[in-house]
């Protein structure tokens, strides 16, 4: 990562945050991070954690498409008998 490209993006940060840019590059990382070891257990229990929440979403979005189209079918049906009564 180039320092022109750190510049902008810490620009861009900026902006998101209103504060003033940056008039030069920061040093990247702004500070240290500790160790960290990625383990199988690790990304095993982060992509559990997804799927579960892609589950949720994507069921609770199948029903709200289900429901609100047997809803517009049942409301045209409704009105098509009223129609068909009143002749």
């Amino acid at each position: 990562m180039g320092p022109k490209f750190v510049l902008l993006f810490a620009a861009l940060l900026a902006a998101e945050q209103n504060e003033p840019p940056p008039v030069a590059a920061p040093a990247w990382p702004a500070t240290a991070s500790p160790a960290f070891t990625v383990t199988d257990d690790l990304i095993e229990d982060i992509t559990r954690r997804v799927l579960d929440r892609l589950s949720d979403r994507v069921v609770h979005d199948a029903v709200a498409e289900v429901a609100s189209a047997l809803a517009e079918r049942l409301v045209r049906d409704e009105i098509e008998r009223i129609k068909d009564s009143i002749k």
